[in-house]
This record gives structure tokens, C-alpha cells and sequence, in this order.
């Protein structure tokens, strides 16, 4: 059975030019690099893709310092240099994200950077049902704490708190009742009610959003035993954009968006040519996978 194996996207290190630059690589795919000044004291290399991830060292560099560590979801402003060479830096974080270090700058000190800080994501606002936020916003800072107050009938346990950390809220949603807690939150989908005990949910039908699937089949999800049954999960479509056809050489997709499990054949510009292949589509929870149009050798 052939096996999906992951391409890579195109590499965040500066002070370098792509000579066959493009947004995403495929897999055994080697990217030549050439060193920009001052940092070709090397003057080339190249990265081979292998499932996913670039193999090979990133070699461009100076006689004082290599060029400041890249930081994902950041970036960096310039202190100080030696010459053209910069030698200390100030780190910053895109919107929505935080340094996990206060420090205020990082230096090259015998040629080596310090360890750069990273850039942890904030936390959005828990979509829970039945609970009152007592300092409600729609976006928090790493570390800082969310109090809640339970809603009837589901404040058995009548308040509770939550920490975010690097985007995910550490704690327990304590919010319940006697009978059973509130049917599980899906990302991306919303439940019916389908039956109750008095005002407490016993039973749902879940669905999702428009352009996502279910994982899951099953019609109703019940809570027995206060104890609600595994939901399923909305695997996301794929985006397919005009930039992307171009890209790949395709005729024009009608459709935007690709349903979760979509594979099928696509004309290339070319394929009426003798000796060109379509291409072949497929969509897995987000992620778009395109067999190339190839040449017959």
C-alpha cells in the first residue's frame, strides 16, 4: 500500500537566496542555497527534503557571527553590529503570541548566539457552555488565569478556574450536575438536543460547520452513567486557491473547498499533450496532497 509522504515548505532562514524558490518542495527534493553578504564566508548549500523536513545544515556565516537565530512566529530587530555583521538583537512575537523570556536582548558573544527565547501562542476564549466568565475577553496572555462561575443546573460544583499555557488552558472544566456534565465542545461543530432528564441534556446529534465532516457516522451520542460518549471530531476541508492551481500547472478548480477524503484525478494545462499524467488530489483533515502532472521518460 503507497504511503503519503510530506513535503516541505519553503525554509525561514535569512541571509540567503533560493535559487529554485517556491512556496512548498516535495518530497527527495533538493533546494540549492546561495550566502548573502557578509554571511557567505561559505558561499552555497543545499537542503534535501525527507518527509517533511529539510536535511542538512543551514551554512551561511560570517568570520564573527552566524546570522541571529530565526524564531518561529517572531522576529527580530537590530541593536548593535560589527561592521555589517549584527551582533545583538531585540526579539519580538507576531499578534496573538508572547516571549516566553523577559530578557531584553540576546548578543553573539565568540561566535555563538545566545539561545533565543521562543514565541508561545495566547489562549482564546473557552467555548464551554454553561459557565460565566467572570474577567470574559477573547484573548489572554500566557499564564495569565481565567475564573468561572457555573450555570444551572450545571453548578454542582458551583465555580472553578483555568491557566493558559502556550495556547491551550491547563485545568479542569468542573461545570456538571448530579445527572451529567454539559455535552462535549467540537471545534468547528454545534450539537442538538435530542432528549433530556428535567433541564439536563442527556442526548445529542452532533454536526459541523459548512465544508467539514464528521469523523464519525453515529446518529446520537448519549451521557450514561454521568459519563458522556467520546464525540467525534469536524476534519477540515481544503482550501484550494487559484494561486495554487497556477502553481501546480492545473486547469482552473471550480470548487473553492475540498471536503475531508476528497481524491480525484485533475487536468493539467498540459495533459492533452502525449506523455503527461493528471494530477491526482487528495484532502485529509486540511491537508491538501497533489500528485503532480509528470512527463512519461
Amino acid at each position: 500500500m503507497p504511503t503519503c509522504e510530506a513535503q516541505c515548505h519553503k525554509p525561514r532562514e535569512n541571509f540567503m537566496k533560493l535559487v529554485n524558490e517556491k512556496d512548498v518542495y516535495d518530497n527527495e527534493e533538493i533546494l540549492n542555497y546561495k550566502c548573502i553578504e557578509p554571511y557567505n564566508e561559505i558561499p552555497e548549500g543545499l537542503f534535501i527534503c525527507k518527509n517533511g523536513k529539510w536535511r542538512g545544515n543551514f551554512d551561511c556565516t560570517s568570520k564573527i557571527c552566524p546570522p541571529p537565530p530565526y524564531v518561529e512566529n517572531g522576529d527580530y530587530i537590530t541593536v548593535d553590529r560589527d561592521g555589517e555583521v549584527i551582533t545583538k538583537v531585540q526579539y519580538t512575537c507576531k499578534s496573538y503570541y508572547v516571549l516566553n523570556k523577559q530578557k531584553q536582548y540576546y548578543k553573539c558573544v565568540n561566535g555563538i548566539w545566545e539561545t533565543p527565547p521562543t514565541c508561545l501562542i495566547k489562549c482564546h476564549k473557552p467555548r464551554e457552555n454553561f459557565m460565566k466568565l467572570v474577567n470574559e475577553k477573547d484573548v489572554y496572555d500566557n499564564e495569565e488565569i481565567l475564573n468561572y462561575k457555573c450555570i444551572e443546573p450545571y453548578n454542582e460544583i458551583p465555580e472553578g478556574r483555568l491557566i493558559c499555557k502556550n495556547g491551550k488552558w491547563s485545568g479542569n472544566f468542573d461545570c456538571t450536575s448530579k445527572t451529567c456534565p454539559p455535552p462535549p465542545y467540537v471545534e468547528n461543530g454545534d450539537y442538538h438536543i435530542w432528549k433530556q432528564d428535567g433541564e439536563v441534556i442527556i442526548e445529542v446529534k452532533y454536526t459541523c460547520k459548512t465544508y467539514y465532516e464528521l469523523s464519525t457516522q453515529k446518529q446520537y451520542y448519549k451521557c450514561v452513567n454521568r459519563i458522556w460518549e467520546t464525540p467525534p471530531t469536524c476534519l477540515k476541508p481544503c482550501e484550494v486557491t487559484p494561486e495554487i492551481a497556477e502553481k501546480h500547472n492545473l486547469e482552473p478548480i471550480r470548487e473553492k473547498y475540498l471536503n475531508h477524503g476528497y481524491n480525484a484525478h485533475k487536468y493539467c494545462k498540459y495533459s492533452d499533450a502525449i506523455g503527461w499524467t493528471r494530477a491526482y488530489i487528495t484532502c485529509s483533515d486540511g491537508k491538501l496532497n497533489i500528485n503532480p502532472c509528470k512527463q512519461y521518460k
